[in-house]
């Protein structure tokens, strides 16, 4: 049996793409193409780049939308990343990223639904942590120019001995 939306695609009111931030382009808008192939034609569109903990960040600030707008009643909220794009398993730096993947997950949220209902959302940064996972070219430290041709700085690198220590702090 085909996998179909609850709501109606005319009744969703918030589309929110979630994701580590590799998009197909850059400075692209998922949300807005993801709203636009759904056929979405009022509903708001924006993205959250949080990686693993950006589907509970997404909720959340949906569901704080719904609060706060009377007419917002139902958000798609789409958790997707390929980061097998990102990802060479030809660098050591890359090897701790390798025990992640590709994957997607949607939830339609609906006010005020009978059954399910946020309790509680919490969350905590380590801004030690800051640098551990970047991808160097591309940015305004390393833009991309017409002479570039290092494609090693394209990957996602992290640090393996802080990354093993963060492993063992779990």
């Amino acid at each position: 049996m085909p996998w179909r939306m609850p709501a109606s695609r005319a009744n969703l009111d918030l589309v929110i793409f979630v994701s580590g931030g590799d998009y197909d382009c850059r400075n692209w808008c998922p949300s807005s193409a993801v709203a636009h192939a759904l056929g979405c034609s009022h509903a708001y569109a924006f993205e959250v780049r949080n990686g693993c903990a950006g589907g509970n960040l997404a909720c959340n600030i949906a569901g704080g939308l719904m609060d706060r707008d009377a007419s917002i009643t139902n958000a798609l909220v789409i958790c997707a990343d390929t980061l097998s794009r990102i990802v060479s398993t030809k660098l050591a730096e890359c090897h701790p990223l390798l025990y992640f993947g590709d994957g997607a997950a949607a939830v339609v949220l609906k006010r005020d639904h009978p059954r399910y209902q946020f309790l509680s959302f919490a969350e905590h940064t380590d801004g030690a942590l800051g640098d551990l996972l970047k991808i160097e070219a591309g940015g305004t430290r390393l833009p991309i120019t017409p002479d570039f041709n290092d494609c090693v700085y394209c990957y996602a690198t992290v640090a393996p001995e802080k990354f093993a220590d963060l492993i063992n702090r779990v």
